[in-house]
């Protein structure tokens, strides 16, 4: 920000990767990704394995188009959810926002914003 740029598209340009703790075994006990996070990397767990994107939109949440990448570095599968009226679309992924997404030991996903309510997702296989 000393360059003269905006907080939200300093933000933007920096990634801002953060190390992110899963819980909760449903949407309503998941953790909560922040909307500023663009890189989360999942090392930790708190009885349970989810994790919920935010919401796009408002104050609180990403905008449109905003790419979330999440890393799995546990040694277990963690379930990504997002709102419940949201759906997951993309390389053989359809789930909704309860549902969630499964995202394999040392694999990786990435998440786009298309609307408020879709999230198209790219997730990595096994080597």
């Amino acid at each position: 920000m000393g360059l003269g740029l905006q907080p939200f598209l300093a933000a933007k340009i920096a990634r801002n990767p953060r190390s992110v703790t899963a819980q909760g075994a449903t949407l309503g006990s998941a953790s909560r990704i922040g909307n500023q996070t663009q890189i989360a990397y999942v090392v930790t767990t708190n009885s349970g394995s989810g994790l919920v994107l935010p919401n796009v939109g408002g104050d609180a949440g990403c905008l449109l188009g905003d790419d979330i990448v999440v890393v799995n570095g546990l040694q277990a599968a963690i379930i990504v959810y997002a709102s419940a009226s949201a759906t997951f679309l993309g390389f053989g992924v359809s789930a909704s926002g309860n549902t969630g997404v499964a995202i394999a030991t040392a694999n990786t996903a990435i998440f786009y914003s298309v609307t408020a309510t879709t999230w198209a997702v790219v997730v990595g296989g096994s080597a």
